[in-house]
């Protein structure tokens, strides 16, 4: 399983709860699929599950905007 999917399905399963599939460039933060507690899971998930440490700096919106911004995100933190 690739990172896309596996942040994908972390959202679906643990955050919206609804079963629906995200295209992996809708806006998670405009769609409010992801508020500030969310990121705060999705966070303790990419660092839990990728090895990678997130720090303060890194909380930016275009970071978490997509799951494709995620995704270069957790990649460019060499998870």
């Amino acid at each position: 399983m690739d990172i896309g999917s596996e942040v994908e399905g972390f959202i679906v399963e643990k955050i919206t709860l609804d079963g629906e599939k995200i295209a992996r460039d809708e806006d998670l933060l405009a769609s409010d699929t992801l508020d500030s507690l969310a990121i705060v899971e999705l966070v303790s998930f990419l660092e839990a599950r990728f090895g990678i440490r997130v720090s303060d700096d890194d909380l930016m919106p275009e970071n978490f905007k997509t799951i494709d911004e995620i995704v270069a995100f957790v990649a460019a933190k060499g998870g």
